[in-house]
């Protein structure tokens, strides 16, 4: 096979194949329930949703607590009742979250 051959074909494999598959998982990623974690948190972001994950465990998952991070400086914005805007709840490391929660760590005084 020559090489123009060969690199003509190694393309359509990647359009054939590899972004059709690609995409599928960015739907099934989309797809997929979240809770979010922001603030002084070492791995900020969304991460999937499972029944009875506490606070505790996200940070644990978001790879723990920035040198300035505490755990007594914790914030969850939830929506309730499809309310427009979210309620903003204090919590501990105990806190169940619900799907969408987000979670923010204060920094240490």
């Amino acid at each position: 096979m020559t090489r123009l051959r060969r690199t003509i074909v190694a393309t359509i494999l990647v359009f054939v194949v590899a972004l059709p598959a690609l995409a599928a998982a960015a739907q099934d990623q989309q797809a997929m329930p979240k809770v979010f974690i922001t603030g002084q948190i070492r791995a900020a972001g969304g991460y999937k949703f499972e029944e009875g994950l506490t606070v505790g465990q996200l940070i644990a998952i978001a790879g723990g607590l920035t040198p300035y991070g505490t755990t007594s400086s914790i914030t969850i914005f939830r929506r309730v009742d499809n309310a427009k805007e979210p309620q903003k709840l204090d919590a501990t490391v105990t806190t169940v979250l619900h799907e969408g929660d987000v979670v923010t760590v204060g920094r240490r005084s």
